[in-house]
């Protein structure tokens, strides 16, 4: 066992790592990020996964001594039960992009603080209803807080308390006087006050905080995964054990199912319950909405959030099955709820439940200082501060605005915390944690109607949010708090009677709503009833001109610039150097001259008029604009909250006028409009500018084609003239000379007759290309598929081209398979021969370099050129799978990459570097490709389907290294 002073020197060395964190990141690690940012790329990169993953991580805190201690009690008492309240905020993960992105789009505009605040302003910045929104969050979470202080105080119990002593008999040190819960409520406040107050930030972050709530976050994650893992495969022989002794246990067994009744009925309200919870609980307001610095963060926030609930709630049901499992049989009965310390301590590790102490300290700390936080700038925004600005005169040279506001958000503090222990001493001892935590999100959940019918239906009233939501506080508090107190002999019960009209008044069962447990009816009845008295009075009741504004711009957010995001509109006249002694008053001098001096430069109309003035620009405004006062009144939110900030702007103005409603909505449509204009421009001009590059792209082509024509019609002329000239001259000599000598007379027909060869397949490879096309387009090719002698074909290529090549100097080989046998292969063997012979040709024609083009490593000094050729030409024959492939291997100069992506389309020719003329039709190579991929197989797939495939051809070459173009089609 652990001594009272042990656990408390471990616990404040806790809060102070947690403050250390918090100062690093705000006066070391902040500066570092943000000193030449923009300039240093190791510093953007560090920034840009940085501030995302924190920003995820402090979400965690919607994971407190409830998800710590509690989920595993509820998992002992009713199994798969706790799931909901993780699987709630799962579901509503993916509407964060449009829905949470709009929140913090409109509290950025507004200079929203707080929960209060949002809906205050959103109803025209309404006193009355920020207050009640106020008292009902700090009623609602009290219990909720009070939770973290029972849970610190139970854990500290069941360390302390010697294991041979009732748990109830626990002693304390001469330190801890008689109370730990008191004694860990004044330190916890004191630590809240210290990271949450310290200073006033005019943009309202304090990343400090967010920073050590995301440390929290990982802490607690660690810790929970670390003691589950010695629970089960420590204590147990791992999950399979566990679940294996659960199988032979009924009342076990029940544990991991899911009950009908609660899968019907219960589980949609606890799943809707959490659900809002994400959304409405002022801590996750905080930290998912005022703390965003950048919309961009949801994005990886959606998913680190949804991983980081699956992996925390991992271990929960094998822990608590684990926990019944070790202590069946005891002679004495433990809470469920700390079975992650109980369990350690009784298999004799305390170690392991010190370290498992510090995680659910970590859990409820962390949730204690974010929701104090919150409900300590309500109360000072919307209780306080409102009466006190309308008071007090700022003007006054004694007014210390910043002191008077950091003491309130104080005592703010410390009455919520002692509300919590109040609540703890008199109330929260009787039930366990996840009660306690569902009747606090039962309360938050008052404020949905308002909130999300604020954000997305304009005709919402202050009036409707106003009935709709004390209806529902009160059904709340009828059917969840008064039950309690009664089990606490506050009251008496009532309803035990043998009226029937009492009985249907039973705030378990109210109006006989007895097949849903108590906060499943509760919260059908009073959202419900609020939902409804919402609707009903918004649409009977009628809308001030501020609230038509703000609803116009709520709803509609997205459609108006950041000009008129905050678009309120000051009449009156109000003096430049006043706003400045406010702005003094409230966000210290250094920060309202950065802040007015880059507003003078920015918005002054006669700027250019001051350009060589030596004073500064804001000196030079006389009266304050519109827009001046709409920034002054958005800084302003930030400190002291939308309503007060009103108030101070309020008192700036001379002569005020009134506004009409109809010019506000009038500015707002026109600049929409102003935006929708601009919106469709900006879409035409994208649209032309694609359709300038596409046409740009389209006229290069053209040119190419063009030019490729060119060539070709060139070549072709060449290609045709030359033998037409031979025919010619060979025919005249002929014809001229009837008594040459026969032998002679033979060599020229047969010249005659070889040049009329050429000239055919020229012609032929036009005739073929056009044909190939024509087919191709109506799948019409025809082939004359046969069984041939593939090695014979070969080698009538090879003595058709031989002469050729050897009139280059260039070598040709070929290599077969099975050298003493025939390939017998079924194909086009006239196409196939064509196909080879294009290639080869193609080899020829192009593998030739100029003198002084080839490479010093292929000349040999002693050989005879003539016996010796430099180049060569290889025709290889093997198998590959189910396929003959055939290559043709050289070892010219090769083909670059770019030409390689082109080089099998019709007419495309390879120039070399002194721009010759290119050689050949260009059609070669076109011809090859279309005979191959006409050789189509078709096979039998394991499931019976046909497939068909194609013959493949392409080609491999590198600059200087040779060429090698491949065929294969199927054996």
């Amino acid at each position: 066992m652990y001594s009272e002073l042990l656990l408390f020197i471990i616990s404040i060395g806790y809060l102070g790592v947690l403050f250390g964190v918090a100062y690093w990141t705000e006066y070391k690690i902040r500066p570092f990020l943000k000193k030449n940012r923009s300039k240093n790329k190791v510093k953007n990169r560090i920034n840009n996964f940085y501030k995302p993953l924190i920003y995820a991580l402090s979400m965690g805190v919607y994971c407190t001594a409830w998800t710590f201690y509690g989920s595993v009690g509820q998992a002992a008492t009713s199994g798969l039960g706790f799931l909901s309240t993780y699987i709630g905020p799962l579901l509503t993960i993916p509407l964060w992009w449009f829905v949470l992105r709009k929140i913090i789009k409109i509290s950025k505009a507004k200079g929203i603080t707080t929960l209060a605040d949002f809906i205050s302003a959103r109803y025209g910045k309404s006193i009355a209803l920020g207050r009640l929104i106020t008292v009902l969050c700090v009623f609602g979470v009290v219990p909720y807080i009070s939770i973290q202080i029972q849970a610190i105080s139970m854990s500290i119990e069941v360390l302390t308390t010697p294991k041979n002593l009732p748990e109830q008999t626990t002693s304390f040190s001469n330190f801890w006087i008689s109370d730990t819960a008191l004694y860990a409520t004044l330190i916890l406040g004191f630590f809240t006050m210290l990271f949450t107050t310290r200073n006033l930030q005019s943009d309202n972050k304090n990343r400090g905080m967010i920073a050590a709530i995301a440390f929290e976050s990982i802490i607690k994650l660690i810790t929970f995964l670390g003691v589950g893992f010695f629970i089960i495969y420590g204590m147990f022989d791992g999950m399979i054990d566990i679940f294996e002794k659960t199988a032979s246990n009924v009342d076990l067994q029940k544990l991991t199912i899911i009950q009908h009744k609660k899968s019907s009925g219960e589980w949609f309200w606890y799943l809707l319950l959490s659900a809002l919870a994400i959304f409405l609980l002022p801590r996750q307001f905080q930290v998912s909405v005022v703390e965003n610095e950048d919309e961009k963060h949801i994005i990886p926030a959606m998913w680190i959030f949804a991983l980081y609930l699956l992996v925390i709630n991992f271990f929960v049901l094998p822990i608590a099955l684990g926990g019944k499992i070790w202590f069946e049989g005891t002679n004495f009965v433990l809470n469920s709820d700390m079975f992650m310390l109980s369990l350690p301590l009784d298999s004799d590790y305390p170690q392991m439940a010190l370290f498992s102490y510090i995680g659910g300290f970590s859990a409820s700390t962390s949730m204690i200082i974010v929701s104090t936080a919150a409900l300590s700038t309500m109360i000072s925004n919307n209780l306080l501060l409102p009466n006190w600005v309308s008071d007090f005169d700022w003007k006054n040279p004694s007014f210390k605005a910043i002191k008077t506001i950091k003491w309130f958000r104080r005592l703010g503090i410390l009455l919520i915390l002692f509300l919590a222990y109040l609540y703890f001493k008199m109330i929260g001892e009787l039930s366990s944690l996840v009660s306690i935590g569902m009747v606090s999100f039962a309360a938050i959940a008052q404020l949905a109607p308002a909130f999300f019918g604020g954000v997305f239906w304009k005709r919402g009233t202050k009036h409707g949010a106003f009935v709709g939501i004390i209806i529902g506080f009160f059904i709340w508090a009828y059917t969840l708090i008064l039950p309690f107190f009664i089990q606490s002999g506050y009251f008496s019960s009532y309803w035990v009677s043998d009226s029937s009209f009492l009985q249907l008044l039973n705030p378990h069962a109210l109006f006989g709503m007895d097949y849903l447990d108590s906060i499943s009816q509760s919260v059908f009845w009073s959202l419900f009833l609020n939902s409804f008295f919402y609707v009903i009075v918004s649409i009977m009741s009628i809308q001030s001109a501020s609230e038509r504004n703000e609803a116009e711009i709520f709803v509609d957010i997205f459609k108006y610039s950041t000009r008129f995001e905050s678009a309120v509109l000051w009449k009156g006249k109000a003096y430049f150097s006043e706003v400045k002694e406010l702005l003094n008053s409230f966000l210290g001098k250094k920060r309202t001259h950065f802040l007015l001096e880059n507003y003078a430069k920015t918005n002054t109309e006669k700027k250019e008029e001051f350009k060589n003035d030596p004073l500064p620009h804001q000196e030079k405004i006389v009266l304050a604009d519109s827009r001046l006062l709409t920034l002054t009144e958005r800084m302003l939110s930030n400190v002291v909250g939308s309503v007060s900030a009103r108030i101070l702007v309020s008192s700036l103005l001379h002569e005020q006028e009134t506004v009409a409603m109809e010019e506000v909505i009038t500015i707002l449509k026109e600049s929409q409009d102003v935006l929708s204009t601009n919106r469709e421009l900006r879409q035409k001009s994208n649209e032309l500018r694609r359709l300038t590059e596409e046409l740009e792209t389209s006229n290069q082509k053209l040119k190419e084609q063009d030019r490729i024509k060119d060539d070709f019609v060139s070549t072709v002329t060449h290609e045709l003239r030359t033998p037409i000239t031979a025919i010619r001259a060979l025919s005249e000599i002929l014809y001229q000379n009837p008594d040459l000598e026969e032998e002679e007379r033979q060599s020229f027909l047969e010249s005659v007759v070889n040049e009329c060869q050429r000239l055919s397949f020229l012609i032929n490879e036009i005739l073929d290309i056009e044909s190939f096309d024509n087919h191709t387009k109506n799948n019409t090719l025809q082939l004359d598929i046969r069984e041939f002698d593939l090695k014979k074909s070969i080698y009538q290529v090879y003595k058709i081209l031989k002469p050729l090549a050897e009139q280059k100097n260039i070598n040709i080989e070929a290599v077969c398979i099975k050298n003493d046998e025939n390939i017998i292969v079924e194909a086009d063997e006239k196409r196939i021969e064509q196909a080879i012979i294009n290639l080869v040709s193609n080899a020829i024609n192009h593998m030739k370099f100029n003198e002084n083009e080839i490479p010093i490593d292929r000349i040999d000094l002693k050989a005879n050129k003539s016996e010796f050729p430099l180049y060569k030409i290889k025709i290889e024959t093997k198998i590959e799978a189910d396929f003959w492939q055939i290559s043709i291997i050289d070892n010219g100069k090769g083909i670059s990459k770019e030409n390689q992506v082109s080089i099998f389309e019709k007419f495309h020719q390879i120039r070399d570097k002194n721009n010759r003329k290119p050689k050949g039709t260009g059609l070669g190579l076109s011809i090859a490709k279309r005979i191959i991929e006409a050789h189509i197989t078709e096979k039998t797939a394991k499931d019976g389907t046909i497939q068909k495939q194609n013959g493949q051809i392409w080609v491999e070459s590198k600059i200087d290294r040779g060429t090698t173009f491949v065929m294969r089609f199927a054996r």
